[in-house]
């Protein structure tokens, strides 16, 4: 979503087919953080940043709720008094987009697909777990750098080299959730899914704590 006000991340794609990442700054300039065709590097820049973004306001919730004191209001405030307290109308609308931007943003990187699985390439075939690559060689799986040349060619078109989320023994290679590979990829993403990430009812978002001067 190509998002114009001030104070929120997003990502969409554009008319030339790349894709965009941005922060949009309080002062209502944008700063780009990525605009190119690759898709899942475009979409992980964004949910990191989001990721980090969390932590941060559960960080900020947490010293509030523990330096927190309690005060009484005297009945005989005035109404003027009272309105100096109150945050403007429009900026309690700007907080609320900025937050739902956000949690928007999470909920679309979501729904971009992964693919991972089995691909074939000339004679070879590789396989991808979210975004790293590996190679079948005689009778082991390798582990390859995305940056290397054919994982490229792949990442640019996935459809055209495709064989199947699912090992079966047509493709003639061991089966990769067998390798040591699957187990440290797993265990790393299942840590990366901790309770750091997860937005419960105590947790409070206040856009005043996040650096929207910064570019990213």
């Amino acid at each position: 979503m190509d998002y114009k006000k001030p104070k929120a991340f997003g990502i969409y794609k554009d008319d030339n087919g790349d894709f965009v990442v941005y922060k949009n700054k309080a002062d209502g300039s944008r700063a780009v953080r990525y605009k190119g065709a690759d898709e899942e590097y475009a979409v992980n820049e964004l949910l990191q940043r989001l990721k980090d973004e969390i932590v941060h306001q559960k960080n900020c919730s947490g010293r509030k709720k523990s330096t927190s004191v309690t005060r009484s209001v005297p009945s005989s405030t005035s109404s003027t008094t009272k309105n100096q307290r109150s945050l403007p109308l429009m900026e309690i609308i700007s907080i609320s987009i900025a937050a739902f931007c956000i949690l928007f943003g999470i909920a679309l990187i979501m729904s971009f697909p992964d693919h991972n699985g089995y691909y074939r390439y000339g004679h070879g075939v590789y396989y991808n777990y979210d975004d790293h690559w590996f190679y079948y060689d005689t009778d082991n799986w390798v582990e390859i750098s995305q940056n290397d040349p054919i994982p490229r060619e792949i990442s640019s078109n996935y459809d055209d080299y495709y064989i199947s989320r699912n090992w079966d023994q047509s493709m003639d290679t061991t089966n990769w959730n067998d390798t040591s590979f699957y187990d440290r990829y797993h265990v790393s993403s299942d840590n990366d899914s901790d309770s750091d990430y997860d937005w419960g009812d105590n947790d409070t978002w206040d856009s005043d704590n996040t650096d929207w001067g910064s570019d990213w």
